[in-house]
């Protein structure tokens, strides 16, 4: 190479020649680009908290279902009292071979052979016998008494004893609740006093 010839290979550009204008150009693009980035990221972090905020949210609504599911099948087997809740959702976390249908199905086939059940549930899951046929009433009709906070649960208008009455009592003493057996009491010692 001559030195006429190199003047001239530095003054003709070359293809990894940018020219300064572009490349000024393109860093403040680029520049824009990050500043912007940073703003949209500082924008969604609000957003990804209450993003997170609304999973568990869902979360827990999942949980609250499940245990709602869980209290109205055993609401429906019976077992309305917390204590006895608690003492079958433990019976039922041992239960090796969950059946099925959980923890509904579970009760169920407890409920069609309450002998087999665990002693724990077999008095939540006991049956109350059929009411007896209602008494006929009384030909000459009776002084309705006045209702009081002790007798409403027991007391009906008629003075009689209903049958609705003694299965609701027979029920609250199947669940272990003895002031049934009080109130039964009380609305015949004043029928007698």
């Amino acid at each position: 190479m001559s030195k006429e010839e190199a003047p001239a290979a530095e003054a003709a550009p070359s293809a990894e020649m940018v020219p300064r204008a572009r490349l000024s150009e393109v860093i403040a693009e680029r520049n824009d680009m990050r500043t912007q980035l940073e703003a949209l990221r500082a924008e969604m972090a609000p957003m990804q908290e209450r993003i997170d905020s609304l999973s568990a949210y869902q979360t827990k609504a999942a949980e609250l279902e499940a245990q709602l599911g869980s209290v109205r099948a055993l609401s429906q087997a019976g077992i309305v009292d917390e204590e006895g809740q608690a003492v079958a959702g433990l019976l039922y976390e041992r239960v090796a071979e969950k059946p099925e249908g959980g923890l509904r199905a579970w009760l169920q086939g407890l409920a069609d052979s309450p002998d087999s059940a665990p002693t724990p549930l077999r008095p939540y899951l006991a049956r109350p016998a059929a009411p007896a046929p209602a008494a006929p009433a009384p030909a000459a009709t009776a002084p309705t008494p006045t209702a009081t906070p002790d007798t409403t649960a027991v007391a009906p208008s008629s003075g009689v004893l209903s049958t609705e009455a003694l299965a609701d009592a027979r029920q609250r003493l199947a669940r272990g609740d003895r002031s049934a057996l009080a109130d039964i009491k009380r609305h015949f010692s004043r029928r007698m006093g």
